[in-house]
């Protein structure tokens, strides 16, 4: 009995064992049957490169121009960042409004001069109205109030020269204290010589070494002379004295 199962476990081994060898060599393939690329090593095997993103915008919607992922991701933050604002630039405003002459500007035409027939101080006389002061030479710096008797004057102060308003509002006097400024005497600067006066605005009605005196048009001008030096301090234009 055990004889007969040796030779049982013999002859099933030399069945099995032809057939298991047919099997491996069918299995494994044969190097040199594979091509170059196939027999590459896994570490040189190129990775493969992901596709283009399907939303990233064509050439065609760029104008030819490539965009980058990250440029990519940028615009479109930047259009979700203002999504639902206004995307057009604000335009700054053109048009201006007129404006009120400055704080003791300078007159924009030349002024009228002194003549007798016509006295003036500063381009103005005496009557004007207070609008002329202000067309002339835009608002003053400072306001105050004089008494003059039993009427009160609104004094407007610019930068070497005052005027006074009645309660009328006409012009009462006109001081010109600075050298500074052009009082409108023909050419003639406070500062200068009685001299010069005399040449710029002619013969006075009457002088002193103290005052030059001009009467005309029912106005009085008057130069203050400093006696010393002979220099005209302060010119003054008021309604001629009864």
């Amino acid at each position: 009995m055990k004889a007969y199962a040796i030779r049982f476990l013999l002859v099933a081994a030399i069945v099995v064992l032809p057939v298991a060898i047919s099997g491996c060599k069918q299995a494994a393939p044969d190097p040199a049957s594979l091509s170059a690329e196939e027999n590459r090593p896994i570490s040189d095997q190129p990775e493969e490169q992901p596709s283009p993103s399907a939303d990233r915008p064509s050439k065609k919607e760029t104008n030819g121009l490539e965009i980058s992922s990250d440029q990519h991701q940028s615009t479109d933050a930047g259009l979700a960042a203002n999504d639902g604002e206004n995307l057009l630039p604000e335009l700054e405003a053109t048009d201006t409004l007129p404006q009120a002459p400055e704080e003791g500007t300078a007159p924009s035409k030349p002024l009228q001069q002194f003549t007798l027939t016509q006295p003036r101080l500063m381009g103005m006389t005496v009557g004007d109205s207070h609008e002329v002061v202000a067309q002339l030479h835009g608002q003053p710096k400072e306001l105050a109030t004089m008494a003059d008797g039993e009427h009160k004057l609104s004094v407007h102060q610019y930068d070497g020269f005052m005027v006074g308003i009645n309660e009328q509002q006409k012009i009462e006097f006109i001081t010109v204290m600075s050298k500074q400024v052009d009082p409108g005497l023909n050419g003639f600067y406070i500062g200068s010589t009685a001299a010069k006066a005399v040449d710029a605005l002619g013969e006075p009605t009457s002088e002193n070494e103290y005052v030059l005196t001009y009467l005309g048009n029912g106005t009085m001008l008057k130069l203050d002379v400093d006696p010393v030096t002979n220099e005209v301090i302060s010119a003054r234009l008021f309604p001629e004295e009864d």
